[in-house]
């Protein structure tokens, strides 16, 4: 519970300092980890999002380019968007294979 209250504080703080200084709000995106218990952000890595804080865009199950499956695993890498205080999973990002 402590997660989500501290990730949504910073959520709201960061969009209403943006309408302060008179900023248009833009959608925050940054990188995290999935893992067994749930999501953790690069920017909070100590505190795990568990799997009914966050949401996350219906993926392809057929396979994508390079022949790996788009269903999220633990310790998958993924971008996440935040959408007002949700933060959505939108992608999930590996390394190139050469």
């Amino acid at each position: 519970m402590a997660a989500k209250g501290s990730v949504r504080l910073a959520a709201i703080l960061q969009k209403r300092m943006g309408k302060v200084k008179d900023f248009g709000y833009s959608p925050t995106a940054e990188l995290g980890t999935i893992t067994a218990n749930g999501l953790i952000l690069d920017s909070f890595p100590k505190d795990v999002m568990g799997k009914d804080e966050y949401v996350v865009c219906s993926f392809d199950t057929a396979e994508a380019a390079g022949g790996q499956k788009n269903i999220l695993k633990d310790k998958d890498r993924v971008v996440v968007l935040w959408a007002d205080e949700t933060p959505v999973v939108i992608g999930k990002i590996s390394k190139v294979k050469e």
